[in-house]
């Protein structure tokens, strides 16, 4: 359970086990009394703070509506921020935790996309790309490059020293040849996955 705290593992454990044991989630007032909690509210904030990491879900307004949406131990990855083309990626003051079985290693992490300044690269609103971080890069990988520590370019790279040539996955559009010493490979965009909601 990459990404929780220790008392949210906790809380996750004693909800799997109270439902194994009972066959219906156990109330706020059941967690509270468990673990000691000083009101409600201190509850309240935990399984909150559960369902944005996606680990719980309430399925009604009832007292005992509380379900585990996935396998606890599957793997899980940061979505970290917003990637917007010619804008510093935006982060997020508190990492989202995404179900993700097959990562290549735990060092990636997931960005969404947000509006269309990157459509000729294929990518849409809303699309979410794993990255793994690094600053150096394979021969035509797309990499997610920032331009004099402000603008951010996502294009597949090409070294050709002391310049690095970017180039679109869109044909039309013109190549692109910096120094480099004018730019910070930031990570390479392994996949995408698709926002399947605006299809």
């Amino acid at each position: 359970m990459t990404g929780l705290t220790k008392r949210q593992r906790e809380i996750v454990d004693f909800i799997e086990t109270y439902v194994a044991q009972k066959r219906c989630s156990p109330s706020y007032r059941d967690i509270q009394d468990f673990f000691g909690f000083s009101s409600l509210g201190s509850v309240y904030n935990h399984i909150q703070t559960l369902k944005r990491k996606g680990i719980l879900s309430e399925f009604s307004k009832g007292a005992r509506s509380l379900a585990l949406l996935c396998d606890v131990s599957t793997p899980r990855l940061p979505l970290i921020g917003k990637l917007k083309g010619g804008f510093p990626i935006e982060t997020f003051a508190q990492p989202l935790m995404i179900p993700f079985p097959s990562a290549p290693n735990e060092e990636c992490y997931l960005l969404s996309v947000e509006g269309d300044n990157l459509l000729e690269e294929c990518l849409q609103p809303n699309d979410l790309v794993l990255v793994v971080p690094r600053t150096k890069f394979e021969e035509g990988e797309m990499v997610i490059a920032l331009i004099e520590k402000q603008t951010t370019l996502v294009k597949r790279a090409f070294s050709d020293s002391p310049y690095i040539r970017f180039e679109s996955t869109n044909p039309q559009v013109h190549p692109l040849v910096l120094r480099e010493d004018h730019i910070q490979i930031q990570g390479v965009i392994l996949t995408v996955l698709r926002n399947l909601s605006a299809n």
